[in-house]
């Protein structure tokens, strides 16, 4: 057989090369257009550019992942969920599934989900069982949480102590892990563990807020509240706008000092969610179609709660105008 072409046409194998350059040099464009929008912060084009190039290859299980978590840094988990879940109908997915588990976690509707996820992963092994296990437990802290009878409660909090003691027994330097792990005893009232574990969370990171503001609890259920000021203002010191950094310093100088340096705080906390309410509002809408709360309606709730602590202020003044116009002002 002849395998020259004289017709002046191509010949198959030549377009079949031409389709694989073709394929590398598409493949080449996406990876410098996601490092370049990862750098420059640009997560909402780069979601836009993945669904056009998905819409007619909704097979790729690799451009599906990279679909989903910039639909997550573009602040639409939702929809990420919906294309982690379409990664996993085309079969075992550990990635995918543990980010579908992440999502779930921060949903309070979803919370089973999660754990269902997560038993998935455990299943299977491999290197990311850690990590499910310590989502499964922080999924079982939430249950706990949300459950009214006692002795369910204390069965979710078992299994959640169970899954993060797995996770402890592989990852016992992960601030994060002994942060749950400390918030967890302190849950349980177990004061001495949550101290223990929220002291070499910070020593491990000294970067997380909520590490600081649970530290600061603890001391605080210990009695120790000029302790519990002090680790407050060295986690403002990193976050100097935290809001509940900032409501856990409010109610500790009104128990060591005075009330009037609390409405000071809790003016400065009014202003700083002003701030940001106005910078969030233009994700109102987009986040309303999602079916999700807005960060903005996050923002004016947070807002609502701080006016009620100052019309109490207000209440404990004997200013019952100025409570009045402050109950006004939280259910605006």
């Amino acid at each position: 057989n002849n395998n020259n072409n004289n017709s002046g046409h191509p010949s198959v194998l030549d377009q079949v090369n031409s389709n694989q350059m073709s394929l590398s040099t598409i493949k080449c464009v996406y990876d410098s257009l996601t490092v370049a929008c990862c750098f420059t912060g640009h997560y909402e084009f780069l979601a836009q550019a993945y669904e056009r190039a998905s819409v007619n290859d909704f097979g790729n299980r690799s451009r599906l992942r990279q679909f989903g978590m910039t639909l997550l840094s573009a602040g639409k988990p939702k929809l990420a969920l919906q294309i982690f879940r379409q990664c996993m109908s085309l079969g075992y997915d550990p990635l995918a599934t543990i980010m579908a588990a992440k999502i779930c976690l921060n949903s309070p509707t979803k919370t089973e989900e999660s754990i269902q996820l997560c038993q998935q992963i455990i299943l299977h092994g491999g290197t990311h069982m850690t990590k499910a296990y310590h989502i499964e437990g922080v999924a079982y802290m939430k249950l706990a949480a949300d459950n009214s009878d006692h002795s369910q409660q204390m069965e979710f909090y078992k299994q959640a102590l169970a899954s993060l003691g797995k996770a402890f027994e592989v990852d016992e330097f992960n601030p994060l892990l002994r942060y749950h792990l400390a918030l967890h005893y302190a849950l349980l009232r177990d004061i001495e563990n949550a101290f223990s574990f929220i002291r070499s969370s910070i020593f491990y990171d000294s970067s997380n807020p909520d590490s600081w503001n649970l530290f600061a609890l603890i001391l605080s259920a210990k009695h120790d509240y000029i302790a519990a000021l002090r680790v407050i203002d060295a986690g403002l010191k990193q976050h100097p706008s935290h809001i509940e950094l900032l409501l856990t310093r409010a109610k500790l100088i009104e128990r060591v000092e005075d009330s009037t340096k609390t409405m000071e705080i809790y003016t400065s906390i009014i202003s700083i969610l002003t701030s940001q309410g106005q910078a969030s509002e233009n994700d109102k809408q987009q986040n309303q179609d999602q079916g999700i709360p807005s960060s903005f309606q996050k923002i004016q709730a947070r807002k609502a709660v701080v006016w009620l602590k100052i019309a109490e202020l207000f209440r404990k003044w004997d200013q019952l105008d100025d409570a009045k116009l402050a109950i006004n002002e939280a259910q605006h």
